[in-house]
C-alpha cells in the first residue's frame, strides 16, 4: 500500500483543465464535499459499524473499492478516449455550467466521483492499518510510516511535475498516459487489499487468537 501511494502521487494532468475559470472553482467546491461525504459514507456507514465483525467490514469495504474502481475510471477512460476521439483537447475547449450546462454536468458528476474515490481510497487504507494490531503504539508507528510515505510523495510528484515532465523539456505525459499512470496502481492495489484482508484482518485481538478465545476485535 505504501508503495502505491507513491505512484498514485505522480504528476498528472489537471482534470480541472477540461472546465473553464468560473466552472473549475464550481467543481473544486464539490470535489472537497464529494470527499467529505465519502469518508464519512465509507467509514461511518459500513467500516465504523461495530453490528459486523472486523472481517465482514473489511471485505465489504474491499468489495467497495473493486465496485468504484471499475466504475468511475471506467467512466474516466470513456471520457478520455471520447475527448481524444473528438479533439477536445487540440482545440482547447472548455467546459462551462453557465454557456452549456448538458455538456458541463458530465465531466462535473466524473470529477466528483474522483473526489469520493480519493476518500474511500485513503480511509479504507487507514482502516486496514488499523487492523493490523490492537495497540496503539504498534498502529501510530505504521500510521505514521504511511502519513511520511504520503507527503514523500507529494514533494517528489512536486519535482517532477515542475521539472521533469515539462512542455519546455519536450516530454509532458500525454493526458492518456497520465490517466492510465494513474489507474494502474489503483487496480494492482485491489489484489493487495483482498490479499490483506486475508491474511491480517481477523474478528479477535492477537492476544486472544493466540490463545483461542473469541475477544471480539473492534
Amino acid at each position: 500500500m505504501y508503495v502505491f501511494q507513491l505512484v498514485l502521487h505522480l504528476p498528472i494532468r489537471p482534470f480541472g483543465d477540461n472546465f473553464s475559470g468560473r466552472s473549475n472553482s464550481l467543481k473544486a467546491i464539490f470535489y472537497w464535499l464529494s470527499q467529505a461525504v465519502g469518508a464519512w459514507v465509507l467509514g461511518n456507514m459500513f467500516l465504523d459499524n461495530t453490528k459486523y465483525t472486523r472481517t465482514t467490514r473489511a471485505w465489504t469495504g474491499c468489495y467497495i473499492m473493486i465496485f468504484t474502481t471499475l466504475a468511475f475510471f471506467g467512466g474516466g477512460a470513456a471520457f478520455q478516449y471520447a475527448s481524444n476521439d473528438n479533439g477536445w483537447a487540440l482545440k482547447g475547449n472548455h467546459f462551462d455550467a453557465g454557456d452549456n450546462f448538458g455538456a458541463f454536468f458530465g465531466p462535473f458528476l466524473l470529477y466528483v466521483c474522483y473526489g469520493v474515490y480519493d476518500a474511500f481510497f485513503q480511509v479504507y487504507v487507514n482502516y486496514l492499518i488499523g487492523a493490523i494490531s490492537n495497540d496503539s503504539e504498534t498502529l501510530s508507528r505504521y500510521a505514521g510510516f504511511y502519513k511520511g510515505t504520503q507527503s514523500a510523495a507529494g514533494g517528489i510528484s512536486w519535482a517532477l511535475n515542475g521539472f521533469v515532465f515539462t512542455a519546455d523539456k519536450g516530454n509532458a505525459l500525454t493526458p492518456t498516459a497520465q490517466f492510465w499512470v494513474m489507474v494502474i496502481p489503483c487496480a494492482v492495489s485491489l489484489i493487495f487489499f483482498a490479499l490483506f484482508c486475508k491474511i491480517f484482518v481477523r474478528d479477535t485481538t492477537d492476544e486472544h487468537y493466540e490463545q483461542g478465545t473469541t475477544i471480539k476485535a473492534h
